[in-house]
C-alpha cells in the first residue's frame, strides 16, 4: 500500500493518488512556475502519510513547502 505524487508540468498541478486502490485523494494544487519538484514533495511527506491528512492539511503542507522554498 503506497501513495504517489502527480506533478503535471504542463498544467502546473500537483495531486496525490493511492497506487494500491488507484484512487486520487486530496486537493489539486497549482504549482505555478514549477516551484516544487516531485522528489521534494516525496521527501516532505516521507514520515507523514498524506492519506491520513485532510484536504486542508495537505494543502497547507504544500503551501508551507512552497513558502520555505521561496526564501
Amino acid at each position: 500500500m503506497g501513495w504517489e505524487v502527480i506533478n503535471d508540468k504542463e498544467s502546473e498541478t500537483i495531486g496525490f493518488f493511492c497506487n494500491t486502490a488507484d484512487v486520487c485523494f486530496g486537493p489539486i494544487i497549482y504549482n505555478e512556475d514549477k516551484q516544487l519538484e516531485k522528489q521534494e514533495i516525496y521527501n516532505h511527506f516521507i514520515d507523514n502519510d498524506p492519506r491520513l491528512l485532510t484536504e486542508n492539511e495537505i494543502r497547507n503542507e504544500i503551501y508551507d513547502l512552497m513558502e520555505r522554498k521561496e526564501k
